[in-house]
């Protein structure tokens, strides 16, 4: 009888040990609602995909992403989310070619992206040099005010 009860203590801790780990993770409730601008040569860059990538490089469900409108602003969303995990975050910047982004070009059978305005300079995080530091109470973005030059 007593191994018999041992076994149903192991099982009730194991489940209960299971159930409070499943209720800490994250639901989304933990994420920073917060808005930026981007700027290009000191005007909005509309159409820009902005990308932030935790620093030190955690777990790739902690990214966050956004496109930036008519004005250059733009909001993230994290894993289809809205919003950013407090955090220090290294960013990239995409701004492809409107003029192009209708008509995708081929190429031995692939569909070839729009050329970037900015020429890559801010496409890889570990090279374009924009951070951001996000806080449980940002509510506004640093703004990323980037040049073609």
């Amino acid at each position: 009888m007593q191994a018999d009860q041992y076994l149903r203590i192991r099982v009730i801790l194991g489940l209960s040990s299971f159930l409070f780990l499943a209720g800490c993770s994250s639901n989304g409730s933990d994420l920073v609602q917060a808005t930026g601008t981007l700027t290009v040569d000191g005007k909005p860059a509309a159409g820009a995909s902005v990308i932030y990538f935790p620093n030190p490089a955690t777990d790739a469900t902690a990214v966050a992403a956004g496109a930036t409108d008519q004005d250059g602003k733009y909001s993230l969303k994290s894993d289809q989310k809205p919003g950013i995990a407090p955090g220090a975050y290294k960013v990239s910047v995409i701004w492809r070619d409107p003029a192009k982004q209708d008509a995708s070009v081929m190429s031995m059978g692939d569909i070839k992206d729009p050329p970037d305005l900015l020429k890559g300079r801010y496409a890889d995080p570990n090279r374009s040099k924009l951070i951001a530091e996000v806080n449980e109470s940002t509510t506004e973005l640093p703004p990323l005010k980037l040049s073609t030059k």
